[in-house]
């Protein structure tokens, strides 16, 4: 089935659309010229059969298909993150914070792991040149001062 909004070129009989449950859109096949339901996709909310499928706003998610209003759309735990339309949320990568289900690179001279809520300003004594990456201690004759991407030679 094709998904579509109706358009003025659609005809959409009354009947039909009285026979969509709630979180079901109205679709069109070009094999059948009949109006049919669908169920609303997962990542998705509908609350207008007429209207194409609502995505998930962003750090949200909905794994059910079915979906009929906003409030099916579920925030992602902390540590964790969605992109619109997400029947699902991921851990945070690792050189990137993820609150509210929102993820932010970490800027130069921080690092994050797996999962993390935040980055972390590289220690002192230590060189973050991929924030993706533990802190590397600098070598003996070397010094890096916090938040440094490199260590610098004595």
């Amino acid at each position: 089935f094709v998904l579509q909004r109706a358009a003025p070129n659609i005809t959409v009989s009354p009947a039909a659309c009285a026979t969509c449950p709630a979180g079901h859109i109205i679709t069109t096949n070009p094999d059948y010229p009949d109006a049919q339901c669908a169920t609303c996709p997962p990542g998705y909310y509908c609350c207008d059969p007429l209207s194409a499928p609502t995505p998930c706003p962003n750090g949200t998610f909905n794994p059910s298909p079915g979906a009929a209003a906003l409030s099916s759309c579920v925030a992602c735990a902390s540590g964790q993150w969605s992109e619109v339309g997400s029947a699902f949320c991921s851990a945070c990568p690792a050189g990137f914070g993820c609150i509210s289900g929102v993820r932010t690179a970490c800027s130069a001279g921080s690092y994050s792991s797996l999962g993390s809520l935040s980055c972390t300003l590289c220690p002192s004594g230590y060189a973050c040149p991929n924030p993706a990456a533990s802190p590397a201690k600098c070598v003996l004759g070397s010094v890096a001062p916090t938040g440094s991407t490199y260590c610098q030679v004595c």
